[in-house]
């Protein structure tokens, strides 16, 4: 009818998207009447769809760096580092590393860590998606 006013809803099929990767951005195309009835099939849609492209997160992790005076059976090693980079983790990602060396001696040594994960809030290794960089920092014993 001439007073009949047509609304076009579009749900995104692409938005649960989370992993690095190139996607085709699909879209759900509904049409309803001013009275709420679904008269989508009364038009036919040629679908052009775009891409998504989800790129790594860069970000740089710095270890920690320490002097210590040698003291006889002690251990020395520092688990502790900062992301320093202005991008930090996405919201709701936790990180995990390992801290590989300490020194039990005089000594120079590098703080590197090793078997990096990152886990999202839905617990999914969402490691791949970051590109991570090191300012690895030294373990110093006097």
């Amino acid at each position: 009818t001439a007073n009949n006013h047509y609304v076009a809803f579009a749900t995104s099929l692409s938005n649960s998207k989370r992993q690095v990767g190139v996607y085709e951005n699909r879209y759900n195309i509904t049409i309803k009447d001013s009275n709420g009835n679904d008269v989508t099939e009364l038009y036919r849609f040629v679908y052009d769809w775009g891409q998504l492209t989800i790129n790594q997160r860069e970000i740089t992790i710095e270890t920690a760096s320490g002097t210590f005076e040698y003291e006889e059976g002690k251990t020395y090693s520092l688990n502790e580092y900062e992301i320093v980079s202005e991008n930090k983790l996405a919201n709701g990602d936790t990180i995990t590393m390992d801290f590989v060396n300490s020194l039990d001696t005089y000594g120079r040594i590098d703080n590197i860590v090793t078997n990096v994960k990152i886990i999202s809030e839905l617990g999914e290794n969402v490691t791949k998606n970051y590109k991570i960089s090191f300012i690895i920092g030294k373990i110093i014993v006097l």
